[in-house]
């Protein structure tokens, strides 16, 4: 069946009108994303990682406190770029 330009031009004005498309489920990194201010502030009370990677567990968010930190870390790197654009380099070694 050909398409013609119509279709086509119909088509493509619709896919750009399209809404985000909410996600069903997230993972483990977008919750502590999504939590990071709280669980900062739990820290800040005197929480540990452990603590809190088992409160997150209660709730079925499956996480091991060095990987909870890892997130809290890299969560923290994203919204702080350099002023002069550049990523970090890593020491060697």
């Amino acid at each position: 069946m050909p398409i013609s330009p119509e279709t086509i031009e119909m088509l493509r004005e619709e896919l750009q009108t399209l809404p985000p498309k909410p996600r069903a489920s997230l993972t483990a990194r977008d919750a502590v994303a999504a939590l990071a201010p709280e669980i900062r502030a739990a820290r800040a009370a005197g929480y540990s990682l452990g603590d809190l990677a088992g409160q997150l567990g209660d709730c079925g968010i499956a996480i091991s406190a060095s990987t909870l930190g890892s997130y809290l870390r890299a969560i923290g790197r994203e919204g702080k770029a350099r002023p002069d654009g550049r990523k970090r380099r890593r020491a060697a070694g």
